[in-house]
C-alpha cells in the first residue's frame, strides 16, 4: 500500500488557488479600465430596456381610411339595413372599446376593411317615419309605425267618432289609418282638430 503523499496534495491545491487569483485579477482589471455590461444596462447597439408599466397595448381605432360595413337588425319589425361607408364619418376616431360599449359588434373583414354590426330595439328608419291612427276609448291615437309593425304611441286625442269622414271611420274600425310621413299625419291632424271633443 502506498503512503499518502502530502506534497503533491499541496502543489496541487497551490496550483488551483493560483488559477483562482489570476482569474479574478483579470475580471477585476477588465471591469475598472473597460467597463462590462450589467443587467441594467443595455449593451451598445440593444434597445433600452423598458418596464411593463411602460409598454402601452396599440390602441385600435376606425381612421378614416377604414372601409366600413354598417349592419344593423330592429328588432320591432324583423329589418335588416346595410350601409358602406369610406372617409369621413361619424366613426373615425371612435377606438372598438368605444364601438363595443354603444353595442357594435366590430370585425376586421380584410386590411382596412371593417365590419360593425348591432341589433336594435325599435323601428327601422322607414318603418320609423311612418305614422298609424288608431281608435281607442276616448277617441283616436296616434303611433309610430306601420299597420304590420306598430310602434310606440306619440298622442292621442279624443274626438267624437261619429263626426268623423266615413272612409276614416272604415279604415280605423279595421287595422288603422296608416299615413307615410309626418307631413301627413299634420295635414290629417288639422282637419281631426275641428272635431275635437271637449275636455
Amino acid at each position: 500500500m502506498k503512503k499518502f503523499n502530502f506534497r503533491n496534495l499541496y502543489f496541487a491545491l497551490s496550483l488551483a488557488l493560483l488559477f483562482t487569483f489570476a482569474d479574478s485579477a483579470v475580471y477585476i482589471f477588465l471591469a475598472i479600465h473597460h467597463g462590462l455590461p450589467t443587467a441594467d444596462q443595455p449593451t451598445p447597439g440593444q434597445l433600452p430596456y423598458q418596464t411593463a408599466s411602460d409598454i402601452s397595448p396599440r390602441v385600435q381605432c376606425v381612421t378614416a381610411e377604414d372601409e366600413l360595413v354598417i349592419t344593423e337588425t330592429y328588432t320591432q319589425c324583423g329589418h335588416t339595413e346595410e350601409t358602406h361607408l369610406s372617409g369621413a364619418s361619424e366613426f373615425v376616431s371612435l377606438s372598438y372599446d368605444q364601438l363595443t360599449a354603444e353595442g357594435w359588434d366590430v370585425a376586421e373583414t380584410g386590411e382596412q376593411r371593417l365590419k360593425l354590426s348591432r341589433t336594435r330595439d325599435a323601428l327601422c328608419p322607414t318603418e320609423a317615419a311612418c305614422r298609424l291612427i288608431c281608435l281607442t276609448d276616448r277617441g283616436v291615437a296616434v303611433y309610430q309605425g306601420t299597420i304590420a309593425h306598430r310602434g310606440n304611441m306619440l298622442m292621442e286625442m279624443p274626438l267624437q267618432l261619429s263626426e268623423l269622414p266615413p272612409e276614416l271611420t272604415d279604415a280605423l274600425a279595421a287595422d288603422g289609418y296608416q299615413l307615410a310621413s309626418e307631413d301627413e299625419l299634420n295635414a290629417v291632424l288639422e282637419s281631426l282638430d275641428e272635431l275635437a271633443a271637449p275636455e
